[in-house]
């Protein structure tokens, strides 16, 4: 114990402070207690959580010792700023000898400010990461629209629907300039075959055969719809064309109606009795006819897939929807 204590008895103890991430060390006094060191400093600079180290060197030497373990006091993790903070160093228990003429540093590390720095430079990253994806995805864009205008045209085929007529199919043809056009046809309802019996909402009525004499009408009505319609088409602004054209449709109404007819019988001296036959269809010629309605509508385009939205004006707006694909 004696020679440890002669050992550090001759030493010659320097003061000296590092400054790290705008943390200010000052080394106010070293103090020799047996065999160990007590170096007392001040800490200023921002608040935060530091992580405090303790160096060496010899007075002739550049190059500083890797941080001293044996150490206690307020070093390590976890310091904050203050004055008269105190590393103790048992020096034995680092090294077999001391002796000669030392230099100590503290090195302080603000690891709040050092995380907020790391977390600032992440978010700078992500950002020019974001600034680069969302570039990428404009370049993207601007190739698909480039690729979009070396074609003169693209043709769709859509099915269609509307309450009335809800089996419909529309062939386009879109112009990358100037004007298309389409053609479509829908379909409702039910379409039965009269055999050419008509009716009159008056109720004068007529039958390809003369065996029926009379009718009763039963109010059973089937009714069907045909449309054929035609436009043209004309680029917005891709990918969206309006459309607008003239649909030309046709209503078929036929009414179900009981017949009846005269039938002679030679039975009881010879009479006319009346035989009910089966209901049959009668076309209604005041309810079946053509019109002309117009229309008018949007249609877009998304990669190959088409979509088709607007409105025919007939007794009011009546809306249809369509998607279908591109070629």
């Amino acid at each position: 114990m004696n020679t440890l204590k002669t050992h550090i008895l001759f030493l010659l103890l320097i003061c000296s402070q590092f400054l790290i991430t705008a943390q200010q060390v000052s080394i106010t006094s070293i103090d020799q207690k047996g065999q160990k060191i007590y170096i007392t400093y001040d800490l200023s600079g921002k608040a935060g959580k530091h992580n405090v180290k303790l160096y060496v060197k010899s007075s002739n030497s550049y190059s500083w010792s890797s941080p001293l373990k044996s150490v206690s006091g307020d070093v390590g993790h976890g310091q904050t700023i203050g004055n008269n903070k105190q590393i103790v160093w048992d020096v034995l228990q680092d090294r077999d000898k001391f002796v000669g003429d030392w230099v100590f540093g503290i090195e302080a590390t603000n690891v709040t400010e050092q995380n907020r720095i790391a977390d600032e430079i992440e978010r700078k990253k992500k950002q020019m990461s974001d600034a680069k994806a969302k570039k990428q995805k404009k370049k993207e864009w601007n190739q698909k629209l480039e690729n979009a205008e070396k074609y003169a045209h693209e043709n769709s085929i859509i099915y269609l629907y509307n309450k009335l007529l809800p089996l419909g199919f529309s062939y386009a043809r879109l112009n990358k300039n100037g004007v298309g056009g389409y053609f479509d046809i829908a379909y409702g309802g039910s379409f039965p075959y009269d055999y050419g019996n008509t009716i009159t909402n008056s109720g004068s009525w007529s039958y390809f055969s003369t065996s029926v004499d009379s009718i009763s009408r039963l109010n059973e009505n089937v009714t069907g719809y045909f449309d054929i319609r035609v436009g043209i088409t004309k680029k917005i602004y891709f990918p969206l064309w309006i459309y607008g054209g003239l649909a030309f449709q046709y209503t078929k109404v036929c009414e179900n109606v009981d017949t009846f007819g005269k039938l002679y019988t030679s039975q009881g001296g010879g009479a006319f009795i009346w035989v009910d036959y089966d209901p049959i269809l009668f076309r209604n010629t005041d309810q079946t006819f053509w019109k002309i309605s117009p229309e008018l509508g949007l249609q877009f385009k998304i990669d190959k897939l088409s979509i088709r939205t607007g409105f025919i004006i007939n007794d009011g707006l009546k809306a249809q929807l369509g998607a279908g694909i591109l070629f």
